[in-house]
């Protein structure tokens, strides 16, 4: 089961040739995103135990950064 969801919509045309980034990073292991989400959230909350809240307000920070420029 999957839990937490990363999906990047970045796209590249290289001679006529469209790279979509989130195809090619699940081809190369599938899950790597979320789990270096997770993962740096979790070591952010081990170190810092009093982040939860800047980490949540750093998540919907680049939540809706990456929606206006359309990475995410």
């Amino acid at each position: 089961m999957n839990f937490v969801k990363v999906a990047v919509a970045a796209k590249w045309n290289f001679g006529g040739k469209e790279i979509n980034l989130q195809e090619l990073l699940d081809s190369i292991l599938p899950g790597l995103l979320p789990l270096l989400l997770t993962l740096g959230f979790l070591w952010a909350l081990l170190k810092y135990q009093k982040a939860i809240y800047w980490l949540i307000l750093l998540c919907f920070m680049v939540g809706l950064a990456g929606k206006f420029l359309g990475v995410v």
